[in-house]
């Protein structure tokens, strides 16, 4: 065992939930560290091979669409045949940046388990959740329900979708490889190729934002969380359960997303018993994960069950507070325990 991580739910219940948070923590940033030097590359694997190969093709693919955009609007810039973004920004190692690679590795692994979850329905079975919300009486419900549905199958197809602040750091990054072909004297015209690019950008919501939009129409009461979290995931829809999760909990949605990508989960059964989810609901969200994703102890998940159910709900949702609050704050807190 990590000497890093506290005893395991099942060992004898007494590890405090808060350090168990800051334990997750601390295991999901090392983490994210290997990964990206797994992937750009590193010393040693730390990626599954389908997670790699699924986070560059979608680096690549998003570079390659913002490329094409811009390219788009300066048609009278001469650029040579081989100009490749990917490569020039790769050699200069800004890809590496960690919002970036945090971004890119995480939708990999979502888009992977989404494709996991569709895999192992029951034979037979459709899907029915987002039919039942496409056609609900609440008018901004059918909205919010179509944006997401339209904004989730676009990023599915390109393989992914960078959040706009990515999206135009990016873009800057590329505008600045096409400077280095055609010469500062194309200042000017790229800087407002960049401009109408990203406001084209703008005027849309990636898969995110949409279901959180979604997940705030829906305003599931408390007792209606258990039924959508588990229908969300019987359809392979993982950004709509985080979402949800984010909303009921009140906290950010990134944050929400890191407890549910972690396969060792210590927050999510934290955040699932902050809800006071029945223990079924939490087996069945357990067992179902696990199917999907294979880093996931499920053999170990009655022993987790039993541990979570020792602590509070209120305790549970105190240990994740700190997850509420603004972003700037999050990173200073841990910047601060990392140098302790």
């Amino acid at each position: 065992m990590p000497a890093d991580r506290p005893s395991t739910p099942g060992d004898d219940g007494a590890v405090p939930p808060d350090a168990r948070v800051a334990a997750a923590e601390r295991r999901a940033a090392a983490r994210l560290d290997r990964d990206i030097a797994d992937l750009l590359p590193g010393p040693g694997p730390a990626l599954d091979e389908r997670t790699r190969v699924t986070a560059v093709r979608l680096l690549e693919r998003g570079i390659a669409a913002i490329e094409r955009d811009l390219i788009a609007q300066v048609r009278d810039m001469a650029l040579p045949n081989d100009f490749d973004a990917y490569a020039r920004l790769k050699t200069a190692g800004v890809l590496r940046e960690p919002a970036l690679m945090a971004e890119v590795i995480a939708q990999a692994r979502i888009a992977i388990l989404d494709e996991s979850l569709v895999a192992q329905r029951m034979p037979g079975s459709a899907p029915g959740f987002l039919v039942r919300l496409g056609e609900a009486g609440d008018r901004q419900v059918r909205a919010e329900t179509l944006a997401y549905l339209v904004a989730d199958n676009r990023q599915r197809v390109a393989g992914g979708e960078l959040p706009l602040a990515l999206h135009r750091r990016l873009s800057w990054w590329i505008v600045a490889v096409m400077r280095e072909r055609t010469g500062a004297g194309s200042d000017r015209a790229l800087a407002a190729a960049a401009d109408r690019v990203l406001a084209a950008r703008a005027t849309r919501d990636d898969a995110a934002t949409a279901a959180g939009r979604l997940a705030a129409a829906i305003d599931a009461r408390p007792n209606e969380h258990v039924h959508v979290l588990i229908d969300t995931l019987l359809e392979g829809r993982i950004a709509l359960f985080v979402a949800v999760l984010a909303r009921a909990l009140g906290i950010d949605a990134v944050e929400a997303r890191a407890i549910v990508l972690d396969p060792e989960g210590d927050r999510l059964w934290l955040a699932l018993r902050a809800l006071s989810l029945p223990r079924a609901a939490m087996a069945r969200i357990g067992w179902v994960l696990g199917e999907a994703d294979a880093a996931r102890d499920v053999e170990a998940l009655p022993d987790t069950l039993e541990a979570i159910e020792r602590v509070a709900p209120d305790e549970a949702a105190g240990a994740l507070a700190m997850l509420a609050l603004p972003a700037e704050f999050r990173d200073a807190i841990r910047t601060l325990g990392r140098a302790a």
